[in-house]
């Protein structure tokens, strides 16, 4: 309920990770701190804001939790692959189309 409660706040805030927003996601990760959906969800709401550096460490936690056998870990760590290569361009310069 409160990685529902703080994705719905980060909507509400114009897809902002607000205080309160952030709260509800650390109330989540401190009730279910082995489950990968807060530091995931948390992830998407920073990368939603535009804050990718940030999301990169919820993202990794959130594979770090993942069981090797669930079906969706495979989806975390494509999503995680393509941040890292979209942080690493931000970091390259002139790392534009040739």
């Amino acid at each position: 309920m409160w990685t529902g409660l703080a994705n719905a706040l980060a909507a509400h805030d114009a897809n902002q990770v607000s205080p309160p927003a952030l709260f509800a996601f650390q109330q989540a990760m401190r009730l279910a701190p082995k489950h990968p959906a807060p530091p995931f969800f948390l992830g998407l709401a920073y990368v939603r804001a535009g804050e990718f550096a940030t999301a990169r460490p919820y993202w990794a936690k959130a594979l770090a939790l993942t069981p090797a056998n669930i079906s969706y870990r495979g989806e975390i760590a494509s999503r995680l692959a393509l941040l890292d290569r979209f942080l690493a361009m931000q970091d390259t310069p002139n790392a534009g189309p040739k």
